[in-house]
This record gives structure tokens, C-alpha cells and sequence, in this order.
């Protein structure tokens, strides 16, 4: 029993192979490999939003005004978006829920950081001390030599996310 299991494995490893056969199953190693990378990096995306909760981030916003076909215009930066439910603003992170305005970045950080003020615009106050950065995905504007392009140009979607609550945020800074 056990020889024959053994002679069926080596048949299968020893088993001649043509060029043509031997460059159709490395393509299809290649393609299965590169869609298991593609779908893992999809699926982990996701899946920081699915473990701390699907509307996590979402949290009614400040400074929109409802218009009267259930649609809302959005306050918060020159480009006064008109937005009907499902759209998102220009900056990505805004999205109207049934005539509500809803931003979906609250308390969902994206990046944070520890900088040395000089690198800051106040860079002369305090000259040696540090400043706590945070950041969130999205940004209303479009600058052409962003630094932070990697986040500001996204949505919270396509960014790694991490929860970091008003209460923890003060602990942290600390």
C-alpha cells in the first residue's frame, strides 16, 4: 500500500514535461499568486473597518446644511459640495446617510507621528521641542507638491486605519 502511494507521488513529480506545459502552469502560478496578493491586500483593507465595526468612522458632521430634497450642502470648505445620499465629497470623506451629513474619518487615524517643531510652521516657538502629529484620510484640496499625497488623496477605504478616541488621544499626546 504504502510503496504504491509513493510510486503515484513520484509519477506525478517525475512526470516529463513539455516547454509548452512547463510555461502554462508557471503563468498560472504567477496569475493564482498575484490574485492571492491582490484579494489579501483588498480584504485587509476591509477588514480594519470590519473589526472595529463597519461605521466606525462615521459620525454626523459639522457644518452642512440639509436642502430640501434630501440632499445636503456641505459647509466645511470652499467647495460647498451638493451631495445626494451615497456621494462623497470632493475631500472623499464625506458622505450624506438619509439627509444627514456624516463624516467617515472620526477618530479613524490613518497616520501619527512624533516631529521636531522646527519642522512645523512654528517652528519658532519652542525651538527643540516636539509636536504630536495626526492625520486622517482625505483632503479638500489638490496641491501639486502634496508631501502626504499617500493619504490625502484617498479615501478611508484605501488607507490603513487605526481608532484613536478623544480620550486617548490626550493620553497619547502625553
Amino acid at each position: 500500500m504504502k510503496e504504491k502511494y509513493i510510486e503515484k507521488l513520484n509519477g506525478l513529480w517525475h512526470k516529463k514535461m513539455s516547454r509548452r506545459e512547463f510555461i502554462k502552469k508557471t503563468v498560472s502560478a504567477g496569475i493564482t499568486a498575484g490574485a492571492s496578493i491582490y484579494l489579501l491586500d483588498v480584504a485587509t483593507r476591509y477588514n480594519a473597518y470590519a473589526a472595529i465595526g463597519e461605521k466606525r468612522g462615521m459620525h454626523e458632521a459639522l457644518f452642512y446644511e440639509k436642502m430640501g430634497d434630501g440632499s445636503v450642502r456641505c459647509l466645511l470648505c470652499p467647495n460647498e459640495c451638493m451631495l445626494s445620499n451615497g456621494a462623497r465629497g470632493f475631500c472623499r470623506v464625506r458622505e450624506p446617510v438619509n439627509g444627514k451629513l456624516y463624516t467617515l474619518v472620526y477618530e479613524l487615524i490613518c497616520s501619527a507621528h512624533i516631529d521636531p517643531i522646527e519642522k512645523k510652521p512654528l517652528f519658532h516657538v519652542l525651538p527643540g521641542s516636539k509636536s504630536f502629529s495626526i492625520a486622517t484620510a482625505g483632503c479638500n484640496s489638490r496641491c501639486k507638491f502634496c508631501q502626504n499625497w499617500t493619504i490625502s488623496q484617498r479615501s478611508p477605504e484605501e488607507t490603513v486605519n487605526q481608532v484613536l478616541t478623544n480620550n486617548n488621544l490626550t493620553v497619547t499626546a502625553k
